[in-house]
């Protein structure tokens, strides 16, 4: 028991277990301190109680495959003590007593809050040139490899090319032949 305990409790996970009523009956350190409470604060308490209103609707959906066994990995967003979001991979398992009967479940919490902001503001930083590359009054292509592998509307005006046209040509068609200089 000591040795699993060790284990339990050096975690980089956060691990949580509920009784058949859903209240907390563990946390380790480490899910108590991700959400900014101390262990015995956590205990009794639901897990919805660390949710906003839409999310609770989703512990409802999973509790009631938990007690149909079905085990899942899945994500959600928690709330902080302190109010901020707490985003989470999930991984959960049914417990059930002897007689096969539901008595609980555990989970295994994984922090992916700063990977959420990162590939949020990677989506927005990619917006943001989509845009800037559509809406310039200048022509822009991406070449790779010597073909053109993108093309804004303003390179299509100015080459006489369709951008389906421009896809996939050599990029040497953007560049005016010698005798176009005299």
């Amino acid at each position: 028991e000591n040795r699993y305990r060790n284990i339990v409790e050096t975690s980089v996970e956060g691990i949580w277990i509920f009784n058949a009523a859903s209240e907390t009956i563990y946390v380790n350190e480490k899910m108590a301190e991700m959400l900014g409470y101390k262990p015995e604060e956590m205990i009794g308490r639901f897990i919805w109680d660390f949710a906003d209103e839409e999310d609770k609707d989703i512990f409802q959906i999973k509790l009631a495959n938990r007690k149909q066994g079905i085990d899942e990995v899945y994500e959600l967003e928690l709330i902080r003590k302190d109010g901020s979001p707490l985003c989470v991979s999930v991984s959960a398992k049914g417990l059930f007593d002897e007689a096969g009967k539901f008595a609980g479940s555990v989970g295994m919490f994984t922090d992916t809050t700063e990977r959420k902001r990162a590939e949020k503001a990677l989506l927005e930083s990619k917006a943001r040139i989509e845009s800037i590359f559509r809406s310039s009054p200048i022509g822009i292509g991406v070449v790779v490899d010597r073909r053109i592998k993108e093309a804004n509307e303003r390179l299509c005006e100015m080459t006489g090319y369709s951008r389906e046209e421009l896809l996939g040509k050599s990029a040497l068609i953007l560049y005016p032949t010698a005798e176009e200089y005299e």
